[in-house]
């Protein structure tokens, strides 16, 4: 079962951290990403966003899907109006929940029951689906609700702020106090989007067409195969040697090439091949389809086709692909995170299991510290020195620092690097040139109301941007501490107990021996 959004406190958390991670994401995945790194109380959830074609139309469009297999997502190709809850959600703006075998759209794929929420959000609906038989409680209706309301108020928010131009930059949270960061979050059509953004995603190609004579092994083709081939200016009425041809393709694709020729004279039939061609800078990456046509005497015929660029979705597909092994890198180390957590003796090793954990994105040093009646109490560090740990001891909350802010505000603070660090908090300019780390973040850690206010601070090697794919990891080390740090404060204290009370007993010297003096 899914324990549900268990307090007010931590749902109260979520949003928050939900309201950073929006204010930072750069598209539609983006937001579902954020919406995904808060729902963890949630249980295993999926999120969809699809929008209206104009506003007050009558046609629904899948903008993006993020946290649960294709089954579960919505459909290619719009929506038409109809009863469907999705489309009823956006066009009534209303927020509107069920569970069981009723659908919020078409999913013809899925089996099993599943709990749904349809939430009105700008000119969309976003759409949150989890597999299993339980439904909605209230306090996960509200925080649903609440969620979904954030991403509409954030996406406006960035369509008024947005800077224009193509230097755009993220840059850091600010917190608050400090001088305000532009934000750049390209939020949907009807959020006021990027001219020329397309939700059918339809783009235009460059293809061509091409004629190959087995028997002579000549080609005829367009403009647009010989220039896709770096054959610019060729008369189409002339044919090129298939050998010329071949000779143009990069290392190893001339051999592929001829094998598959090969394949094609002895068995004709349609057929298609992606293969590679030479671009400046580097390589392209074409798909050929083709029919082969045997003579009248079963002699090798003719191959018609045609070849269209298709390197942009194999470089998309590439980034994809890197994406997920990074996610998939990340959740091994949250995962690894929270059994060392969970069984961490002392803060000490808590700490040093979180820098292990980060040093994915490059963090070398952590430092726990907690509030100890307005003042920066030091718990434990990792990478730092016990004169830097000092210095830092016993400085009031309100001090102008990172950690101290974050402590005290109960808000992230991410400095990517030295010069934002002086931009934001000038007095420490003069420290600059002495530091050795580049960039630092300071993370609030969810303990619970009873204990002190506790915060991290990870630094980093060299200057990091803290992207949105970053933050969940980020977010989710925070929670992990956050649970353990109590548990392991109370070894801290049984252990230095149990150290005070060996120190007034003198080990036993044994029969027949006096103790020392």
């Amino acid at each position: 079962m899914t324990a549900g959004i268990p307090v007010r406190s931590a749902g109260a958390a979520a949003l928050d951290g939900l309201h950073q991670l929006l204010l930072r994401a750069d598209g539609p995945h983006d937001v579902l990403e954020a919406l995904l790194a808060v729902s963890g109380p949630l249980g295993r959830v999926g999120w969809s966003l699809m929008l209206l074609d104009e506003p007050g139309g009558r046609r629904l469009l899948p903008d993006a899907a993020a946290g649960l297999p294709p089954e579960w997502s919505p459909e290619p190709g719009p929506l038409p109006e109809s009863r469907w809850p999705a489309f009823r959600a956006a066009a009534e703006g209303a927020a509107l929940f069920g569970s069981g075998l009723r659908r919020p759209f078409p999913l013809p794929a899925a089996s099993g029951s599943a709990a749904w929420a349809a939430l009105p959000a700008g000119g969309g609906v976003l759409v949150c689906l989890r597999p299993g038989p339980h439904r909605w409680n209230g306090r996960e209706q509200r925080f649903l609700a609440r969620a979904a309301a954030l991403v509409g108020t954030c996406g406006r928010r960035a369509a008024r702020t947005r800077p224009h131009g193509p230097g755009r930059s993220r840059g850091p949270v600010a917190a608050p106090g400090s001088a305000p960061v532009p934000r750049s979050w390209p939020v949907p059509r009807s959020w006021r989007a990027p001219e020329g953004w397309d939700p059918l995603r339809l783009r235009a190609v460059e293809c061509g067409e091409f004629t190959l004579d087995l028997a002579t092994g000549t080609v005829r083709c367009d403009d647009g195969f010989a220039r896709l081939h770096g054959l610019d200016g060729l008369d189409r009425r002339s044919r090129v040697p298939l050998g010329l041809l071949l000779r143009l393709l990069p290392p190893g694709e001339e051999r592929r090439m001829a094998l598959a020729l090969d394949r094609v004279r002895g068995r004709p039939g349609s057929w298609e091949l992606v293969y590679r061609v030479r671009r400046e800078g580097g390589f392209g990456q074409l798909r050929a389809e083709a029919s082969c046509v045997a003579g009248a005497d079963g002699s090798p015929g003719v191959v018609r086709g045609r070849v269209t660029d298709v390197t942009a979705e194999f470089e998309a597909a590439g980034r994809q692909a890197a994406r997920l092994r990074q996610q998939l890198r990340r959740q091994e180390h949250i995962l690894a995170l929270a059994a060392e957590a969970a069984s961490a003796a002392g803060t000490e090793e808590l700490a040093a299991a979180a820098c292990r954990s980060l040093q994915l994105l490059g963090a070398d040093a952590i430092v726990l510290a907690e509030d100890d009646g307005g003042s920066l109490q030091v718990i434990t560090s990792v990478g730092h020195t016990a004169e830097d740990m000092a210095a830092t001891a016993g400085l009031p909350l309100e001090s102008r620092l990172p950690l101290c802010d974050a402590l005290r505000l109960r808000l992230p603070v991410f400095v990517p690097s030295p010069q934002d660090l002086a931009e934001r908090y000038p007095h420490l300019t003069a420290v600059l040139p002495g530091l050795r780390r580049r960039s630092w973040a300071a993370l609030p850690l969810p303990v619970p109301a009873a204990s002190r206010a506790a915060a991290c601070l990870l630094s980093f090697e060299r200057p990091h941007a803290f992207g949105p794919q970053d933050e969940p990891l980020l977010v989710a080390t925070a929670e992990l501490l956050g649970i353990a740090l109590d548990r392991c404060r109370a070894y801290d204290t049984a252990r230095a107990r149990a150290v005070d009370l060996l120190g007034l007993f003198p080990p036993d010297p044994g029969p027949g021996r006096s103790p020392a003096p």
